[in-house]
């Protein structure tokens, strides 16, 4: 059964050989090539920043500790830059400073814990 063009992702290899397989008129044809150009060079660029961003969290410590529990170059060096110097904190389980903690509503012996607060770093968080 032959693909559907809207079941084509052209970001993969075969999406990009099922465009190049396309028979289309000389104006179609090279507005295709010209778009898919600029997306080649798009993708060479993130490739780029990719490569720096791996250099600078290999370039830190506490990134270099964050990647330890699995997660990417950038996010390592996302969370270090919320957080800044974690010796800042009282202690070291701070998590109301990216609003991890639930809202506390006491009213004599009553209290009420709902839902994370937060408040704080929407991209900490």
């Amino acid at each position: 059964m032959r693909n559907r063009i809207s079941d084509i992702n052209p970001f993969t290899k075969k999406g990009r050989e099922f465009l190049d397989d396309l028979d289309l008129q000389e104006t179609d044809r090279t507005l295709l090539e010209s778009n898919l150009s600029i997306i080649d060079k798009i993708n060479e660029e993130i490739k780029r920043i990719d490569k720096i961003i791996q250099e600078k969290a290999k370039q830190d410590n506490d990134a270099i500790l964050l990647m330890t529990a699995r997660i990417s170059y950038y996010s390592a060096l996302l969370i270090r830059a919320e957080i800044g110097d974690i010796n800042r904190f009282a202690n070291h389980v701070s998590v109301s400073y990216a609003g991890l903690c639930p809202s506390i509503r006491q009213s004599g012996d009553k209290e009420i814990r709902g839902h994370m607060t937060k408040q704080g770093s929407k991209l900490l968080r």
